[in-house]
């Protein structure tokens, strides 16, 4: 016990590392390594007994100062035992009196503390304080992150239910949609043998193969005429099919179950009927053809009426796109009706016109603009992504997220619909951000209502007068914003093209009042053996107004060209060119489509290419047989 550090083997002397470890920065800054931090080297350089030596080492180790403190500690102990021993007291004696190292040890600390530069107890007392407050933080938010974990969607409102309210409110018996599907499992695909765009017309090359393929298909095509005779189309979607509908879509239950199993919503619900329809629709327009140049309008008349009827069809549930699909159709009917009038005028009495314009005036339902089923649609994604307060509002869950990732097609994850422990440890990290970032369910519902009612609101005004600055501003604030953009990641991803909705609806309703003229035109031809000078000559007799042209509120525009009728609007560049078209610059031919874009002003007239581009009318009846061609040429 009283042997000294000495009478031991002495340790290795330091090496260079171990040197520069234990070296004050100032010594290092002048290139000096004395090592004079490390008490041990001091210990043995001391050479006290083992007994003070190791009472030294316990006492500075219990001060938990730093190391400088720690090394001038060491000193003053050493010459303190140094001093007793040379006063004759003996190792023991000067152990005895030392007294208790952990009592010792705190008395020093106290006082080394109070000794240090104001400066050094300002840093450490901040670096403490941010110390505690950082892991406080962590603390919260790990707390935060476990808090949104535990949150899961309540699913309680079905809106699949709302969707076929209108097709499960009619007996099975009374619905058209399994008499479609009878003549779509029989009827055959329209031949695709066309010039470019365009398919033959009656009388042209190539129009037997279509005049065959009508034969072929008649009995289909009164299983069609049959199935328009039903108010409702009655086609309920949903995520299981009927054997029937499986003939038709033969996969499609796998893949609706698949969905379904991930926690499908109702974007996510399969309307293949839309293609069906509109595949009827066409073939129906074919026969139209015929039926004109073969003189039989009440064949058209009768025709007309059924292709009206799958538009009704076709929009009967809510959605934009059944709307889109109806407009379509719609478009299609206006189409070959017109063409049929202008080649075909023998073809209809009076009283085949008469009821026609009657037809078409009826069509404004079927041009309205509608936002219930994408409104049920978000509010169907919020509640299978954020948690139920009773009260309209919640959190998005973890879950929820991985749902939006799985719309937007951004690849963090796979969803499965359930939660995934393997997941379990990013999620708490992220959680807390994302909850933090994402709008509540309340908020987030509210922005989405907010963008469809000032798009609903613009809608009901006529084409020129409308302002989607407003509407652009806030879609833009979407593209450009990150921030506000992760905010409503919900509406950013799945607001529809509101704007470009609603003005296919004004270029359906426009495309039918020029048809409602031409009937007029064609009346007025017959009374009077000539074509009117202005279209005012119509009014009241024949129509009760002229409409007005959707760019400019003025009347429709109208000329003879040949001696022949010819109507048209000002088209996107709002300029009357005489019922010139717009040409495509490389070739000098028509482009009969450029003129029927649209654009504000404001927005033309900051681009002299896009005026350049539609600088001509659109003209819109007779329509111009070449209208839908594009030669490769053209777009060089």
């Amino acid at each position: 016990m009283n042997a000294s550090t000495s009478e031991k083997d002495p340790p290795p002397s330091p090496g260079p590392w171990r040197r520069i470890l234990f070296t004050p920065v100032r010594d290092l800054i002048g290139l000096r390594a004395p090592n004079r931090l490390s008490i041990n080297q001091m210990l043995i350089e001391a050479a006290l007994p083992s007994a003070l030596a190791d009472l030294i080492l316990l006492t500075t180790k219990k001060t938990r100062l730093t190391r400088a403190e720690r090394a001038d500690v060491a000193s003053e102990f050493i010459s303190h035992f140094r001093d007793g021993m040379e006063s004759g007291a003996s190792p023991d004696e000067l152990v005895e009196s030392f007294g208790e190292p952990r009592r010792v040890a705190k008395l020093i600390r106290r006082a080394k503390k109070r000794n240090r530069p104001m400066p050094w107890r300002v840093a450490m007392k901040t670096i403490k304080t941010v110390g505690l407050c950082l892991a406080a933080f962590i603390v919260f938010y790990l707390a935060c992150g476990l808090y949104m974990l535990a949150g899961k969607p309540n699913v309680s409102v079905d809106y699949l239910a709302k969707v076929n309210a209108t097709a499960t409110s009619v007996p099975a018996d009374e619905r058209a949609w399994p008499h479609y599907r009878e003549a779509l499992l029989q009827l055959e695909k329209i031949p695709s043998l066309r010039t470019h765009s365009r398919q033959p017309m009656p009388g042209e090359p190539g129009w037997e193969t279509f005049e065959a393929y009508l034969d072929e298909q008649a009995e289909a095509l009164n299983i069609v005429r049959q199935a328009a005779q039903y108010p409702t189309l009655g086609f309920v979607v949903g995520w299981t099919f009927s054997e029937e509908d499986l003939k038709l879509w033969p996969g499609m239950d796998s893949h609706a179950a698949e969905i379904e199993s991930k926690g499908g919503c109702l974007f996510n619900i399969s309307i293949n009927h839309l293609v069906n329809l509109r595949e009827l629709a066409k073939t129906i327009a074919l026969n139209i053809d015929r039926a004109a140049a073969e003189g039989d309008g009440a064949r058209v008349v009768a025709d007309t009426e059924v292709m009206l009827t799958i538009a009704s069809h076709a929009r009967e549930i809510l959605f934009l796109i059944n709307d889109l699909v109806g407009w379509s159709i719609v478009t299609l009917t206006v189409e070959r009706v017109g063409d049929a009038v202008a080649h075909h005028p023998e073809a209809f009495s009076d009283d085949h016109l008469q009821e026609l314009a009657h037809r078409f005036s009826a069509c404004d339902e079927l041009m309205r603009v509608r936002f219930d089923g994408e409104r049920w649609g978000f509010e169907d994604l919020l509640q299978r992504i954020y948690t139920d307060d009773g009260e309209g509002d919640g959190r998005i869950t973890i879950n929820g997220i991985r749902k939006l990732s799985s719309i937007s097609g951004v690849q963090t994850g796979s969803y499965s619909g359930e939660y995934s422990i393997s997941h379990g440890t990013m999620d708490v990290l992220i959680a807390p951000a994302l909850n933090t970032i994402t709008a509540s369910r309340k908020e987030m519902l509210l922005e989405y209502n907010r963008l469809l009612d000032i798009c609903l609101a613009e809608s009901k005004r006529p084409l020129w007068e409308r302002d989607y600055s407003r509407f652009d501003n806030e879609i833009t604030s979407y593209d450009q914003e990150l921030f506000y953009r992760m905010r409503y990641l919900p509406v950013s991803l799945l607001i529809p093209a509101l704007e470009k909705v609603s003005i296919s609806a004004e270029h359906l309703r426009q495309r039918r009042d020029a048809l409602l003229v031409a009937f007029a035109l064609e009346m007025y031809h017959r009374q009077h053996k000539a074509w009117p000078d202005s279209l005012d000559d119509l009014v009241p007799s024949l129509l009760p107004a002229v409409p007005p042209d959707c760019f400019d509120g003025q009347p429709l525009r109208y000329t003879l060209v040949d001696g022949q009728p010819l109507l048209y609007s000002v088209g996107n560049d709002r300029n009357d060119d005489g019922g010139k078209p717009p040409v495509y610059p490389n070739t000098g031919r028509p482009n009969y489509l450029a003129a029927s874009g649209w654009t504000s002003a404001e927005a033309l007239a900051n681009d002299p290419v896009r005026v350049a581009r539609n600088d001509g009318d659109w003209i819109l009846w007779p329509r111009p047989i070449e209208e839908l061609i594009v030669y490769p040429e053209d777009e060089e």
